[in-house]
């Protein structure tokens, strides 16, 4: 379990005060669960989970993760935009970096599995520059630098951030595969309609502070999610309401919408 209780942390400022920019927040969750991290630019959410994979320490209140009082080496983190951190020549060189640089032990063998984990084929990618891939498959090669390390906890800011329909449905289908191997799984995100089918729990902060802690159901019958959506996440919430589960694909919630506007 994830045991997140009042933790604070503070950004310096060149006047001498400075305003917290996580606020007291404290949550609960249980190890495999994912939750979507929610709310408007500078509300923390990055913050959040800096704080979460030991990036910065609370200043004050404390996390634990399972069995250990410092989570810090059971997590890991995707930033957003994490393509423009790549510094080696090769795909092969990006991903082994970080195996070896954590001290994976087999880095080779992890590697092919992880890989075809992603959706990389080793023939077509390992020898390419990381810099001359698509935006997608640039974000797909990040997350294989950082799953390879098989940490319980798997962070991720903004994943589906500047990528087409292609590139997100390739994340989805990665962030599906750490969920079924029961990994906690966070995703900040300003598009929950990308990740809500996937999603155990929606959270939302605001200037630091935690507004709500609740569970996909709760989000949805408590009607918290804002009055002005995107229309894919409104659709996807009616679909939700009328059937009691989300659609199986984006065909399947086409033909829901269409028969919503004829009516």
């Amino acid at each position: 379990m994830l045991i997140v209780d009042r933790i604070s942390y503070a950004y310096p400022s060149r006047k001498g005060n400075s305003s917290n920019a996580i606020d007291s927040v404290s949550f609960e969750c249980e190890s495999g669960s994912m939750v979507l991290l929610t709310g408007s630019t500078g509300s923390g959410k990055t913050t959040l989970l800096q704080l979460l994979c030991g990036l910065r320490r609370p200043q004050s209140g404390s996390v634990s993760f399972g069995s250990l009082d410092s989570p810090y080496r059971d997590s890991t983190m995707v930033f957003q935009y994490p393509e423009e951190c790549f510094f080696n020549a090769t795909v092969r060189e990006e991903v082994l970096f970080s195996l070896k640089e954590g001290k994976m032990p087999g880095a080779d063998d992890i590697y092919g599995k992880i890989m075809d984990r992603c959706g990389l084929d080793l023939a077509e990618y390992s020898s390419r520059s990381p810099l001359g891939l698509s935006g997608g498959e640039q974000r797909r090669v990040a997350f294989a630098a950082v799953i390879g390390l098989y940490r319980n906890m798997l962070l991720l800011d903004e994943p589906a951030s500047g990528l087409d329909n292609e590139g997100i449905e390739s994340i989805r289908g990665i962030v599906r595969s750490e969920r079924a191997e029961k990994r906690t799984v966070f995703v900040s995100t300003h598009w929950p309609a990308n990740f809500i089918d996937l999603a155990s729990h929606v959270a939302r902060l605001n200037a630091g502070r935690l507004e709500f802690f609740v569970t996909v159901d709760e989000y949805i019958d408590g009607e918290l999610f804002p009055r002005e959506m995107e229309t894919k996440e409104g659709f996807m919430i009616a679909f939700y309401r009328s059937l009691g589960r989300f659609p199986v694909d984006d065909n399947e919630l086409l033909n829901f919408a269409r028969g919503v506007e004829s009516c």
